[in-house]
């Protein structure tokens, strides 16, 4: 799950709105996000404790931090308390109809974070992305199963493919070129 939502971020007597995503402990092995030399993405145990931990990208750590070395200080988010335990570089995205990549700064949470209050409610929606070779009947019974589990109030609303969300992403183009 990716849940995503924009919150001011507080360090000392610096303040910088960020897209804040609270994402599982395997992320970053799916998305390849590496740490810079002396920090780490958050792990098992920290979301298994519920640290309030954080990982950031270059880029918030330019605004917030400018010299300071960030792991292991701690920021605020909506008055709560995280440590820095890793940094790495901004992810870049590239969307369909884009010719250049963009840089998006990052900025992870566990999603189990914070403690008392559904990550669900507090960030937003979630975001699946799920590699499997299994059939695609079998997958959504799973997921809606396991979300079920992990919180009854979060409604599972639509499943797509990947392939689906391109051929929407690309309908306009489609349709232009079957007009031509």
């Amino acid at each position: 799950p990716e849940f995503m939502r924009e919150f001011p971020i507080k360090y000392d007597n610096r303040q910088s709105s960020h897209l804040v995503r609270g994402v599982a402990d395997s992320y970053a092995v799916m998305r390849s996000e590496t740490p810079q030399p002396g920090g780490r993405f958050f792990d098992e145990e920290d979301v298994r404790l519920r640290r309030r931990v954080a990982f950031i990208g270059s880029e918030v750590q330019r605004k917030l931090f400018g010299g300071v070395p960030p792991v292991g200080e701690t920021i605020r988010i909506g008055g709560q308390a995280f440590e820095i335990v890793g940094v790495a570089a901004d992810s870049k995205y590239r969307r369909l109809r884009q010719e250049a990549q963009e840089t998006q700064p990052a900025f992870y949470l566990p999603v189990s974070q914070p403690p008392g209050a559904s990550m669900a409610a507090r960030l937003g929606w979630p975001q699946v992305e799920l590699r499997t070779s299994a059939a695609r009947s079998g997958v959504e019974t799973m997921i809606r199963e396991v979300v079920r589990e992990v919180d009854p109030a979060v409604a599972v609303t639509e499943l797509r493919s990947m392939s689906a969300v391109i051929d929407r992403t690309i309908a306009q183009e489609k349709m232009l070129a079957r007009l031509a």
